[in-house]
């Protein structure tokens, strides 16, 4: 007798259709990779801290009512969003920032070590995309912000990575009431470096920053830093988020240092 016929009825292409954008959901989150753990006796203990803790949040509606501060869930303080800003505005960027490379300087009283930079002026018109009602509305959400986020009046910075360049273990600096969210959005990225960090537990992660994609990280958190790159450059725009406009002393005492050589 002859074998079934090969051709999909409607219902198993339908099934394919929808592994196939699950498949391409799961690509788009991009998860870091880790790449250390907590010793065993460490990861133990936390283990068994985390069990009682859930057992507590189980006996109360945690989510009609206050929670005690010590068993609040923490969010991420390292957030990575793949494809950030529209092709339009992104390719805008990219193309502003190609304009100036040959107005970038080495950078001076910082921990990064080769890297060059600029400020941004006001007038910049990835300075308007980046700190635009669309920007603040979206990492509002995606960085789950208690209050609404808003660009900060810190001055915005393009920064370039070359070869050699590095950024060691540590924490950014609180320059407000509330500390803010540092931005790195990655204009372009062709180099061999990843950003890594260490979670409150000590797990390490990693991730590679693509181009048009933004890396928050939430000041006196978490440490992090930049592997030196071997191959390639990287170039990104720095700049902060935050959800009060109190400065902390420290807000001007970074303002008024020099930060790129004449």
């Amino acid at each position: 007798m002859p074998g079934a016929p090969s051709a999909c009825w409607p219902a198993e292409l339908l099934a394919r259709q929808r592994r196939a954008v699950l498949l391409r959901a799961q690509k788009q989150q991009e998860q870091p990779r880790r790449i250390a753990t907590r010793a065993p006796a460490a990861a133990a203990a936390a283990a068994a801290q985390l069990q009682q803790q859930q057992q507590q949040q189980q006996q109360q509606q945690w989510w009609g009512q206050a929670r005690p501060q010590q068993y609040r869930k923490r969010p991420p303080a390292v957030v990575y969003l793949p494809n950030f800003l529209h092709h339009e505005d992104a390719q805008i960027v990219q193309a502003e920032c190609r304009k100036m490379r040959n107005k970038l300087r080495p950078e001076l009283n910082t921990v990064a070590v080769g890297r060059l930079g600029v400020y941004l002026p006001p007038s910049s018109r990835s300075v308007a995309i980046l700190s635009s009602g669309e920007v603040a509305q979206a990492l509002t959400q995606r960085l789950r912000s208690h209050a609404r986020l808003f660009a900060s009046d810190f001055p915005m910075e393009l920064r370039a990575y070359q070869r050699g360049s590095h950024m060691p273990w540590h924490k950014d600096e609180q320059l407000f009431d509330t500390p803010q969210w540092e931005c790195i959005y990655t204009v372009e990225n062709s180099s061999d470096s990843v950003t890594q960090w260490r979670d409150d537990s000590g797990d390490e992660f990693e991730q590679r920053t693509d181009g048009n994609s933004l890396l928050a990280v939430l000041a006196e958190a978490w440490y992090h830093r930049v592997t030196p790159l071997k191959t390639g450059s990287r170039s990104i725009i720095k700049f902060a988020m935050t959800t009060t406009a109190t400065q902390l002393p420290s807000f001007r005492a970074n303002l008024d240092r020099q930060a790129y050589a004449p």
